[in-house]
């Protein structure tokens, strides 16, 4: 169902696509995504010779890398939450794993730490690759869309995309998916 759902949304995305005017789709991708995908990723030049641009760029770097391990840590809480667990169980599975006397618990959770970090920052960085690639996606659709609207076939496109998503419901619901 939820497959048949998404296709036809998509179908209905290139039908308007024929109601929208070109110069607006030319601004939705120009003055909308393009600036946002320069936001979120910036191109930084590295020089030899130390300059303020170069100290912004890596003080732009390291707050950068310190807000991924931000949002991998809040999403690993965040996950931990939604499942009804808790820091304090991970750590009780923890020092399940680990017997001994507590020393040996520290000296065991100091690199584990250091590996939630660092899974955490892969995490955030995931996300955010994530959204690189959706802007860098919906501006290479609508420049493709912008190319080929001029002749209707993306209407059609749409049309057909919207009748194999409309089928592929009927035949889950016939199914009693």
């Amino acid at each position: 169902m939820i497959t048949g759902t998404a296709i036809e949304v998509a179908g209905t995305f290139l039908l308007a696509v024929e109601a929208i005017k070109l110069p607006n789709l030319r601004f939705v991708r120009d003055r909308i995504l393009k600036v946002a995908a320069l936001k979120v990723n910036p191109i930084i030049q590295f020089v030899d010779k130390e300059t303020s641009e170069t100290r912004a760029a890596e003080v732009w770097i390291k707050s950068l890398f310190v807000f991924f391990i931000a949002l991998g840590l809040s999403l690993f809480y965040a996950v931990l939450r939604l499942t009804g667990n808790s820091v304090s169980d991970v750590w009780r599975v923890f020092s399940s794993v680990v017997p001994g006397p507590i020393w040996c618990d520290i000296v065991v959770a100091v690199p584990a730490v250091f590996v939630l970090l660092v899974l955490s920052s892969v995490g955030g960085t995931s996300v955010y690759t994530l959204v690189v690639v959706l802007l860098d996606g919906a501006i290479a659709m609508l420049s493709f869309i912008e190319k080929h609207t001029a002749s209707g076939i993306v209407g059609i496109l749409g049309f057909v995309t919207f009748l194999l998503g409309a089928m592929i419901k009927i035949y889950a619901y016939w199914r009693g998916a």
